[in-house]
């Protein structure tokens, strides 16, 4: 409960930090947001307006006063490309992302744990090998590149899968490819600490102990060296759910799947500046609480962690 109440209590300074990383990077572009939304050929009198009524006339700590009392209010601005408030925007696309990272967890977990105990139990056989080599792929290929392949090979050539959008209305099968994109660039990194944190565990002492009161392999292996090595790999899976954020950028564009990650690439593209803010504020939240679920998860399966 210490924890929990810790990450809450620095949540509010971390989006603050945010915050202000983010209006100091709008500030410091050379492209006026007036710009975006005015031709260049413009008097100085209509650019001027157009600045005043944005607040840009201002100074900075009272530009970022506003800012910040905007986003305590729930106002993340009007999106200049949509000109539609990024707040709606963001509740469209959230449910997309929010699935997206949730199969693609599902799909690593399911190859992650048959592949990580039978590569330990089988430890230096020719299935060690193939996962192995299953585990380089699959942390090396980039995800944007396996999507492409995905795409020309299963959606282009032999029509199996929808090759883009998500569906009207939204549906399993066009969720497919793009969580197994995901799913099996996690499973890759996961995969490989299950199978180092297995091989650890069933060196040590109370395994051996196990052994000489006569307990049988499969036992040992599941439940008494899977138990700590689960911590480990829960950890993993937690960091690269929250690394995953840039790669569901890359996956949503080539995909054409709408989502936060596909409006922050709108937002870079157009430099659309509330659209970027808010993309990037409602990414890293879901990041802190993904972290927060990680730490909870822990100190449920490890108990020794609860008296660190």
């Amino acid at each position: 409960m210490g924890l929990i109440l810790k990450r809450i209590m620095l949540l509010p300074i971390v989006l603050i930090g945010v915050a202000l990383v983010l209006f100091a990077v709008i500030h410091l572009s050379p492209i006026s947001p007036a710009q975006l939304l005015i031709a260049d050929y413009v008097t100085p009198e209509v650019r001027a307006n157009i600045e005043a009524k944005l607040g840009l006339d201002k100074p900075l700590p009272i530009q970022f006063g506003h800012y910040v009392l905007g986003l305590v209010q729930g106002d993340l601005g009007d999106s200049f490309r949509y000109r539609t408030p990024v707040l709606n925007l963001l509740i469209d696309a959230l449910p997309s992302s929010m699935a997206l990272i949730g199969a693609s967890l599902v799909i690593a977990i399911i190859i992650t744990l048959p592949l990580g105990f039978l590569a330990a139990r089988f430890k230096n056989s020719w299935i060690d090998a193939l996962i192995r080599g299953f585990v380089v792929c699959g942390v090396s290929i980039p995800t944007f590149y396996l999507g492409i392949v995905l795409i020309l090979v299963f959606g282009f050539y032999l029509g199996l899968i929808p090759i883009s959008g998500r569906g009207e209305p939204p549906d399993l099968w066009h969720l497919i490819a793009p969580a197994l994109v995901l799913g099996i660039n996690t499973a890759g990194s996961s995969t490989r600490v299950l199978r180092a944190s297995l091989m650890d565990s069933l060196n040590e002492d109370y395994i051996r102990a196990a052994r000489a009161r006569g307990i049988s392999e499969l036992p040992i292996l599941l439940k008494l060296a899977g138990r700590n090595a689960l911590v480990s790999t829960i950890t993993v899976l937690g960091t690269d759910a929250a690394g995953m954020i840039g790669s569901v950028i890359l996956v949503e564009t080539v995909f054409a799947r709408p989502g936060v990650g596909q409006l922050l690439f709108i937002g870079l593209k157009y430099h659309d500046f509330p659209l970027i803010s808010g993309a990037i504020l409602a990414l890293l939240i879901f990041v802190i609480a993904v972290n927060a679920l990680v730490d909870i998860l822990h100190l449920v399966i490890d108990p020794r962690a609860r008296h660190i």
